[in-house]
């Protein structure tokens, strides 16, 4: 019997383990909202459906300083069997900037987490 093939994603969290909060999308963290004007109809379903995700540690780290930290200062690694469940793709007009979206049961997602694989990310003052 022949192991499914895994794919490494890396996650920006605001803890280690991530806690629910850190599962949501970006309609989820404003209350529901719909995506403002300035975002494109070909991401609506990241907007809706997907979490963020990176395909490597140096993507995520710079996504969390650019962000200052307001998504998190951990980088948290997943290892995800390929045909389970969850499923991926290149974020809308990011494609070269190894920026995916996850889909998927959000509980399946959390049991893919490698338990020791939680990076702080020193987040430089202003």
């Amino acid at each position: 019997m022949s192991q499914a093939r895994m794919r490494t994603f890396y996650r920006v969290a605001r803890t280690c383990p991530p806690g629910n909060d850190d599962y949501t999308t970006a309609s989820e963290r404003r209350g529901g909202a719909p995506p403002p004007p300035y975002v494109p109809p070909e991401r609506h379903r990241s907007w809706y459906d997907g979490l963020s995700a990176y395909d490597t540690i140096a993507v995520a780290r710079a996504c969390a300083i650019r962000n200052r930290g307001k998504l998190g200062s951990w980088i948290v690694r997943y290892d995800i069997p390929e045909g389970r469940g969850i499923t991926w793709e290149l974020f809308p007009g990011d494609e070269e900037d190894g920026h995916y979206d996850l889909f998927g049961d959000r509980e399946e997602l959390k049991s893919y987490q490698d338990p020791g694989s939680c990076f702080k990310v020193e987040i430089p003052s202003r």
